[in-house]
């Protein structure tokens, strides 16, 4: 079960960064003011057929009104960070590939499985804690405001979700 479930959160994860790359593409054409943003995806409707998963800090973000200074900084941090998290995720990839080889060869070796597992679980939290950093300079380009703003929107859906988990 500890397996399946360090293999679900990195997967999981995996998904969520392969999203946050896209955003880099995204931020340039992104509105620069949450109304326009609001106006642009309201007939948005998510697609059934595909999982879609995008980082909560980003989310956020998106709630927030910009200037164009700094969604060109945005912009630049995620373009400066996105070979080497793009490497990352390719490296994880392999970790993968190699683990499902492990997994449906006839002679399993459970030694193999773990040190992949360790491998992976080691990739995710590299990974991790690059996406931290990435998000941090991105909080620094916000103003005292936004920030004020970011941390309530974050309340506000913890509060949400505290409340769904009640029910």
């Amino acid at each position: 079960m500890k397996l399946k479930n360090i293999l679900l959160a990195t997967l999981l994860s995996a998904s969520a960064l392969l999203i946050s790359n896209n955003a880099t593409a995204q931020m340039q054409d992104m509105p620069l003011n949450a109304e326009e943003n609001a106006t642009k995806y309201k007939n948005h409707k998510p697609r059934k057929d595909k999982f879609i998963a995008m980082s909560h800090f980003s989310r956020l973000l998106h709630k927030i009104d910009f200037t164009t200074e700094q969604k060109n900084k945005i912009a630049e941090i995620m373009q400066n960070n996105k070979a080497s998290m793009s490497e990352k995720y390719k490296d994880l990839h392999n970790l993968y590939k190699q683990f499902d080889d492990v997994k449906f060869n006839q002679n399993f070796d459970s030694n193999k499985a773990q040190n992949l597992v360790k491998q992976i679980s080691e990739k995710r939290i590299e990974i991790d804690l690059e996406d931290f950093n990435i998000e941090k300079q991105i909080y620094e380009v916000l103003n005292k405001e936004q920030q004020q703003q970011i941390k309530k929107l974050y309340e506000e859906e913890k509060s949400k979700q505290h409340n769904r988990k009640n029910k």
